[in-house]
């Protein structure tokens, strides 16, 4: 990755997730999953300060993406995009003025500082779920897409031609068939629109490798249902069996800033 364009997962999984992006003079999170004082705390640790955000997006309204935003957006004043479905759910929830919002569908581009940032939509059960495409332009294209129960034409067309991705890979599917969870959640995990397990996950890094695709992030990883080191070697595998040896992927850490 060049100089100028830093990405760093803050904290990634089912307990929390929010990435911090660096380009130029602008600064952007995506999602809060955590409390504002972790959230602070991870940015502090990397040499950054919330006071320095210019603007948080928000994928989707669920709590482990959302759960910092509004203490962030009652002590900070940085707008919050996100789609108006999102938008919503949170409001109704009492967790943030509407009046805090800068709204985008899920499919448009906008400018923030020198990033131009387009949504797509993922296949996640949630109103507005969306990942982003972060350009910077002339320099680095970089995309984003957690929680997605399956591979949509639309995520796959988005994500292919970019310089490095960070992608879901949930579950490993005999941890979660023979894990603690009850079974009308793994059936929820396990649906197109829960979450992407390590299998699909592999397969979606040798489609990204095929479309030109060089540097993964895995992320989002389960807890209960999958382990760093089976998420890793699945992809590995499919990426050695396919031939592609020029690939270099990592696994994002649950409770630390782990950079891309």
């Amino acid at each position: 990755m060049k100089n100028n364009f830093e990405v760093y997962t803050l904290f990634s999984g089912s307990s929390g997730n929010s990435l911090f992006v660096k380009a130029g003079d602008t600064r952007i999170l995506i999602d809060a999953g955590k409390s504002m004082r972790t959230v602070r705390s991870a940015l502090t640790s990397i040499g950054e300060d919330l006071c320095g955000i210019d603007a948080v997006l928000i994928t989707h309204a669920h709590s482990d993406h959302t759960r910092g935003i509004s203490v962030i957006s009652r002590n900070y004043s940085m707008p919050i995009y996100t789609t108006l479905h999102t938008a919503r759910q949170l409001v109704a929830k009492g967790d943030i003025e509407y009046s805090r919002f800068s709204l985008h569908s899920e499919r448009e581009d906008v400018e923030i500082g020198d990033l131009r940032i387009r949504s797509f939509v993922t296949p996640h059960d949630c109103d507005g779920s969306v990942g982003y495409i972060i350009d910077y332009p002339g320099d680095y294209r970089f995309g984003i897409c957690t929680d997605t129960g399956c591979i949509s034409k639309e995520m796959l067309s988005e994500l292919s031609g970019c310089d490095g991705v960070v992608v879901e890979a949930n579950y490993d599917e005999r941890m979660l068939k023979e894990g603690p969870y009850p079974y009308y959640l793994k059936q929820r995990i396990a649906a197109n629109t829960g979450h992407l397990s390590n299998t699909n996950a592999a397969k979606l890094c040798c489609m990204l490798a095929d479309r030109g695709v060089k540097k993964i992030m895995l992320a989002h990883l389960s807890k209960e249902n999958n382990l760093p080191e089976l998420a890793l070697k699945k992809c590995c595998t499919a990426l050695f069996d396919a031939g592609f040896s020029d690939v270099d992927i990592t696994v994002a850490d649950r409770f630390l800033p782990t950079r891309f």
